[in-house]
């Protein structure tokens, strides 16, 4: 009881002599009051998003926000936007800012500006920009966005593919810098577990489906990767230890794919972004002499491991495979010449390969590469019946073809071969 009646008594002593206190006298803050209309402290986001009129994100493109002459709170910043063509700036303060950007389009960059003011709450805003046209869409790997992917497109009849954009975290790249036009989107899957795939899912360009964009539209051309095949292994030497630092190629037979390992100190391999196929491996020395060579099936999408390879001196290439195969010691370099033209829907295909072969894959003259138009010409073969072989040798490349051939005389015209 005493003890309250003492709390009581100290209490009513404070308030008292609070009252009796001048106001000069209270205690305030450290630091100066902010006069009227002065900006407030608390900062806040200022969220820009570039889209052009046609609808399309611009995508990982830089913006710039600074204040303007006079604005009371000062900021300067440059962000880039994401996936869906937004850039945030956080911390701003009250003022007026301006927002720029630079955005690409085929006749020339379109630069871009918005006056914003910033006063006590977040602002956003859209700004659309007016391009000649415009590609995006989204890369995906099954369900899952893929970021970071290398995307390009190419005319429909043309050879150049245009500069690469890359994909977002959420796996949305655009294009601004488009003409109106045909094109073909391709996603480049080097050492990324799929396959180089084109707009339409497809592997293969000669069955890429092209996109049509007109004047200032934007078109979405979305593509699903196609899982690739992958290849583990072990190589060996004769007496049974790991072969360290070994260069190991893979080439798929049948159809375009190809990858690259170097064998760690325990002689093991990983061969990543290969087609479903019939699949020849080779083990090399760092001068590229043969040690090692298999020929195995791969599945997309899948995972095999290949027999243990062992390395040996010497080894020889794989037998009937016209592409892996030297030309016989010894062949003359007299003999016919041979001329003829690769085609593909009625143009010619440039950069594949021919080679004159027996029918169990021996060749029999070197090997050529078709010029711009697709034609092509082999000097020094020797007359007899052979196969004229036809193979690309690029991502998604035609499918094989072949023509058997008789040759006699000093001149043989070959004629078109058409890949498909």
């Amino acid at each position: 009881m005493r003890k309250t009646l003492a709390a009581a008594a100290a209490a009513l002593i404070v308030v008292v002599g609070l009252l009796a206190t001048p106001a000069s006298a209270v205690p305030v803050p450290a630091g100066p009051v902010p006069a009227a209309g002065a900006p407030s402290a608390v900062h806040h986001a200022v969220t820009a998003r570039l889209v052009t009129t046609g609808g399309a994100p611009v995508v990982l493109r830089e913006v710039r926000m600074v204040s303007t002459p006079g604005s009371p709170g000062t900021y300067r910043g440059t962000r880039s936007t994401d996936g869906t063509g937004t850039a945030r700036f956080p911390d701003v303060p009250d003022g007026t800012f301006v927002v720029t950007a630079s955005v690409p389009s085929a006749s020339g960059a379109v630069q871009v500006r918005r006056t914003v003011r910033v006063a006590g709450q977040d602002v956003r805003t859209t700004i659309e920009v007016a391009v000649d046209a415009a590609l995006f869409g989204a890369v995906t790997r099954a369900t899952r966005p893929v970021g970071s992917a290398l995307v390009s497109a190419r005319r429909v009849g043309a050879t150049a593919w245009s500069p690469t954009a890359t994909s977002a975290a959420n796996g949305v790249w655009s294009m601004t810098g488009r003409s109106p036009g045909r094109y073909v989107v391709m996603v480049d899957g080097r050492e990324r577990g799929y396959l180089t795939t084109y707009s339409g899912g497809t592997v293969r360009l000669p069955d890429a489906v092209p996109v049509r964009v007109r004047a200032g539209e934007a078109v979405r051309a979305d593509v699903r990767t196609v899982a690739a095949a992958t290849l583990v292994g072990r190589v060996l030497d004769d007496d049974g230890d790991p072969v360290a630092r070994a260069y190991v190629h893979a080439d798929n037979l049948g159809r375009f794919g190809s990858a690259d390992a170097v064998t760690g100190s325990d002689g093991r391999f990983r061969l990543t972004g290969l087609a479903t196929g019939r699949v020849r491996i080779e083990v090399l020395t760092g001068s590229f002499d043969l040690l090692a060579t298999a020929v195995v099936d791969a599945k997309q999408g899948a995972v095999r491991t290949v027999p243990v390879l062992t390395a040996r001196a010497g080894a020889r290439p794989t037998p009937g495979d016209v592409w892996a195969s030297p030309v016989r010691a010894g062949r003359a370099a007299a003999g016919a010449t041979l001329t003829g033209r690769v085609e593909h829907a009625g143009d010619g295909v440039a950069g594949v390969q021919v080679v004159v072969a027996t029918t169990s894959g021996s060749p029999v003259t070197t090997k050529v590469v078709t010029d711009a138009d697709g034609s092509w010409t082999i000097t020094g073969c020797p007359a007899g019946s052979w196969r004229v072989q036809v193979r690309d040798p690029y991502t998604g490349g035609y499918l094989d073809a072949r023509r058997a051939v008789t040759v006699t005389g000093t001149t043989v015209p070959v004629g078109t071969i058409v890949v498909r």
